[in-house]
């Protein structure tokens, strides 16, 4: 049988395979691990800033009738709201949270190379989007 040293033990070569399968088969699983992650990320983002996007355009949707008031156009559209997000203030501010977390989740696809030209565009969406609610609350 053949041995080798492999810190300062005695192992031999049937030893040294199961090493080194283990440490091939954990290092793809990291790596699968992180392309999946890469993956979620790019996802979750996409969810974050369409669930946001939905919001925006049911608001166009709403105001698109010009027969009735501004006032009566918020409130038909605060109607269509969840009830716990039928504060105008709180409304904002999820939404700038959604987009943000959505931008930041980009951000880390960009910094990863996952989908990188895609990841560019709806990164700038999302902040763009986000500064738009911000400025909406002034």
């Amino acid at each position: 049988m053949i041995k080798q040293t492999v810190s300062g033990k005695d192992i031999n070569k049937q030893e040294l395979n199961k090493i080194v399968n283990l440490t091939f088969l954990s290092g793809f699983f990291i790596l699968h691990t992180m392309k999946a992650n890469r993956i979620l990320y790019f996802l979750t983002g996409l969810l974050l800033l369409s669930i946001a996007a939905y919001f925006m355009t049911l608001w166009i949707i709403v105001a698109g009738d010009e027969t009735i008031s501004f006032e009566q156009t918020k409130a038909e559209y605060y109607e269509l709201l969840p009830t716990f997000l039928r504060k105008r203030v709180l409304f904002g501010f999820f939404k700038i949270s959604l987009l943000s977390i959505a931008a930041f989740l980009f951000y880390k696809c960009i910094k990863a190379n996952f989908l990188k030209k895609i990841s560019w565009v709806v990164f700038v969406l999302s902040l763009l989007l986000a500064y738009w609610n911000l400025f909406s609350l002034m």
